[in-house]
């Protein structure tokens, strides 16, 4: 597998925006989003190495989903951004999934597994890609569009002055 694929196309996709000021916002807080996740993932791989087996307690496997269902509402809660939450929690989903299969047994400790590194970067492509769209072939800045749409309605206000004064006098 790449790491370029159709999680990052949509990722892009929430990313990308009229202005290259906000495209960098939004791009900054997809990344926040993803890191949130992928901290969250090896937090829990870090406490439970190997995540949940089969012969993990009832207890253990409880006290994850209080876990989950706290770092969930801890996202949704906190004043992040909306590309943030998106990004941490449609990430997380699966990085919970991950951790929950008795399966899955490529990550350990603390070391990050090739999921939250391709996510990652992944995460990094789409912002990458994003700005390149913003910045070329030349940069659509916030300033310009404010600086011509002024001169619009400047030059709308002026002839509505000169329809006015002819009407009038």
């Amino acid at each position: 597998k790449g790491y370029f694929s159709r999680s990052t196309v949509l990722m892009f996709l929430f990313i990308v925006d009229h202005t290259l000021g906000q495209t960098m916002s939004n791009a900054i807080s997809g990344l926040t989003g993803a890191l949130l996740s992928v901290l969250n993932a090896a937090l829990m791989h870090g406490v439970i190495p190997g995540g949940i087996s089969e012969s993990t307690p009832w207890f253990v496997s409880f006290a994850v989903s209080a876990h989950c269902v706290l770092f969930v509402w801890l996202v949704l809660w906190l004043n992040f951004g909306m590309n943030a939450r998106i990004f941490c929690l449609s990430t997380f989903a699966f990085h919970w999934m991950e951790f929950m299969n008795p399966a899955v047994t490529d990550c350990v400790g603390t070391q990050l597994c090739s999921l939250k590194v391709g996510e990652l970067v992944s995460v990094a492509i789409a912002c990458g890609v994003a700005l390149l769209c913003n910045i070329l072939p030349t940069p659509s800045l916030a300033v310009w569009k404010a600086r011509t749409k002024a001169r619009e309605t400047t030059q709308c206000l002026v002839n509505v002055w000169m329809d006015a004064a002819a009407s009038l006098c």
